[in-house]
């Protein structure tokens, strides 16, 4: 080097690192709300209850062992899964099982990325019943 020669070496700013850690955030944020609204799109949820939550749940007396048990299906929904156990709600129309059972397909989409699907034992009879017809005609092999 000659003399009086002087080099500078700039490191990059705190900030340039703070704005790169941003948007790998803001990419991972927006990755993760995909996969969440590709979730609940497979899942069918009906629209009455896309805001249901076991903290949206109208409680009223008598319901309080169904809300209950839906929380601990889902907080226990691992070991549930591996002993093949599930969960039945029975009770009187608008008692609320419907919006627990909307809740709990919140519950392990967003908290165990769980794909489920959603269905009214109405509309799986009639599932049911259309694809019994069609192969009793014999469309189906």
């Amino acid at each position: 080097m000659g003399e009086g020669l002087l080099r500078i070496w700039k490191a990059g700013c705190d900030c340039e690192r703070q704005v790169r850690e941003e948007q790998t955030r803001v990419a991972a944020y927006e990755q993760q709300q995909q996969t969440l609204n590709r979730r609940f799109a497979q899942a069918h949820l009906d629209e009455r209850f896309l805001d249901a939550t076991f903290a949206t749940f109208n409680r009223v007396p008598g319901t309080e062992d169904a809300l209950d048990a839906s929380r601990e299906f889902v907080e226990q929904f691992a070991l549930r899964r591996a002993e093949g156990r599930g969960l039945l709600l029975v009770g009187e129309n608008g008692c609320g099982k419907t919006h627990l059972v909307a809740a709990i397909v919140h519950a392990l989409t967003r908290e165990h990325g769980q794909s489920c699907l959603f269905i009214t034992t109405i509309d799986y009879y009639d599932q049911l019943r259309q694809r019994y017809d069609i192969e009793r005609a014999g469309g189906i092999s």
